[in-house]
C-alpha cells in the first residue's frame, strides 16, 4: 500500500461524558468560561482603576471592595428560594448572564452622564452586577454537579479553570495596553468604553453557550438540607464544613483589610501608568495558571487542608512585602508569589467544599458559605 492510501492517524476530540449530550454541553461550558474569563480580565480587572478615575476617595474604594459583595451575596439566597419555586435551574442562570451583560451599559454611561455623583452611582450599579453573579452561583453549582461524572471532575474542571485563566490573563493585558493606549492620547474615557464594551460582548457570548447547554433531570434535595443561622451552630462540633467556612469568612476579613487599597497604592500614590498597573496585575494571574496542575498533584498527594494551611500563612504575610519596597520589579516578584499561593488556596478550598458537603446539600450550602465569606469581607 502506498503511503498516500495508507490511512493515517487523526487525533480523537476529548470527550467529556458518555452521553453526547452531555458531552456537547461541558464544551459548551468551556467555551462560556472562556468568554466569562474574558469579561472578568478586561472589565472587572479595571473597576478599581475607573473609581479611581472618577476621582473616589480612598474611603469610597475600601466601600467599593466591600458594600457590594456583601449586599450582592443575598442574592444567592434568593436564588435558593428561586430553585425551589421554578422548574428549570437554566432559566435562573439565563436571567443572570443577560442581566449582567446589560448592566455593562449603565454601569460605564451613569457615571459619565452625572458626574457629581458618579462614584456613590457607581458603587450602586456594582451592587446589582455583582448580584447576578450571586444569583446564578448556587444554580450553576447544583446543574455542573450533575452534569461533570464524578471521576472526571478533577481533570473536567482543572482543564476548564486552565483555559479560563489564559482567557483572563490575554484580557488583561489587552485591556492594559488599550487603556494605556488612550490615555496617552489623553483619551482615557474612551479607553474605558472601549474595554468595557468588549467585556459587555463577551459576556453576551458567555450567555449563549450557557444557553446552549443541556440541563439534565435535577437531583433531589430535600427540604431538611435548607441551611439557616441555628442549623449551623446546632452542627458546629460534628461539622468540619461549617467551620472551615467560619475559618474561611475570618480570612476574607482579614485579607480584605489591605486588598481594596493595593490598586490606590500603585495608581495614586506609585503614579504606575496603566500599562504598569496591568503587567503588575497579569504576573498573578499567570502564576496562577502556571502553578495550578502542580497544586492540583500535591492535593491529590497530600490533600487539601496542607495547602490551605501552607498557602494561607504564606498569604498573611503579603502586605508587609509591599512595605520593603517601590520598585516595580520588587512587587513583580511578590505577585508572582502571590499568584502561586493564591491558586493553592483557591483550589483547596474549593475542593475542600465539594469533598465536605452532600450533593443534595451543596446549592443551599454554598449559598450560606458565600453569604458569610463577604460578611467577612
Amino acid at each position: 500500500m502506498s503511503a498516500a492510501a495508507r490511512p493515517t492517524a487523526t487525533a480523537m476530540p476529548v470527550r467529556y461524558a458518555k452521553d453526547p449530550h452531555i458531552d456537547r454541553t461541558l464544551r459548551h461550558s468551556v467555551r462560556d468560561a472562556v468568554a466569562h474569563s474574558a469579561m472578568s480580565g478586561a472589565g472587572e480587572s479595571f473597576f478599581s482603576a475607573f473609581a479611581l478615575f472618577l476621582k473616589a476617595t480612598n474611603a469610597q474604594i475600601a466601600l467599593l471592595a466591600s458594600i457590594p459583595p456583601l449586599l450582592a451575596s443575598l442574592a444567592e439566597l434568593v436564588s435558593v428560594w428561586c430553585g425551589r419555586h421554578v422548574q428549570r435551574r437554566q432559566s435562573i442562570i439565563l436571567f443572570g448572564a443577560y442581566l449582567q451583560c446589560f448592566l455593562w451599559l449603565p454601569l460605564l454611561a451613569l457615571p459619565l452622564l452625572f458626574p457629581d455623583y458618579a462614584v456613590p452611582l457607581f458603587i450602586g450599579v456594582i451592587v446589582f452586577y455583582q448580584a447576578t453573579s450571586h444569583l446564578i452561583a448556587p444554580q450553576w453549582s447544583s446543574l455542573m454537579g450533575d452534569l461533570v461524572p464524578r471521576r472526571k471532575r478533577g481533570r473536567y474542571f482543572g482543564m476548564r479553570t486552565r483555559y479560563a485563566t489564559v482567557a483572563s490573563f490575554s484580557a488583561l493585558v489587552i485591556a492594559g495596553s488599550v487603556l494605556h493606549w488612550f490615555d496617552a492620547q489623553d483619551a482615557t474615557v474612551s479607553g474605558f468604553i472601549v474595554i468595557f464594551s468588549f467585556a459587555a460582548i463577551a459576556r453576551l457570548v458567555s450567555a449563549y453557550h450557557l444557553s446552549r447547554m443541556y440541563e439534565p433531570p435535577r437531583s433531589v434535595e430535600l427540604p431538611s438540607a435548607t441551611l439557616n443561622l441555628q442549623a449551623w451552630t446546632r452542627r458546629f462540633r460534628n461539622s468540619p464544613a461549617v467551620r472551615f467556612s467560619i475559618f474561611y469568612a475570618g480570612f476574607q476579613a482579614t485579607v480584605s483589610i489591605a486588598a481594596p487599597f493595593f490598586t490606590v497604592y500603585m495608581l495614586r500614590d506609585l503614579n504606575f501608568s496603566y500599562l504598569e498597573f496591568m503587567c503588575v496585575t497579569a504576573t498573578s494571574v499567570l502564576l496562577h495558571f502556571v502553578s495550578l496542575p502542580t497544586w492540583g498533584r500535591i492535593s491529590d498527594a497530600w490533600g487539601n487542608r496542607v495547602i490551605v494551611v501552607v498557602a494561607g500563612a504564606i498569604i498573611t504575610t503579603f502586605p508587609l512585602l509591599w512595605l520593603v519596597s517601590t520598585n516595580i520589579w520588587f512587587i513583580i516578584g511578590v505577585q508572582m508569589l502571590s499568584g502561586i499561593c493564591w491558586s493553592g488556596f483557591s483550589l483547596a478550598t474549593t475542593n475542600f467544599l465539594y469533598a465536605a458537603v452532600p450533593a443534595e446539600k451543596r446549592c443551599q450550602y454554598l449559598a450560606f458559605h458565600n453569604v458569610l465569606g463577604a460578611v467577612g469581607v
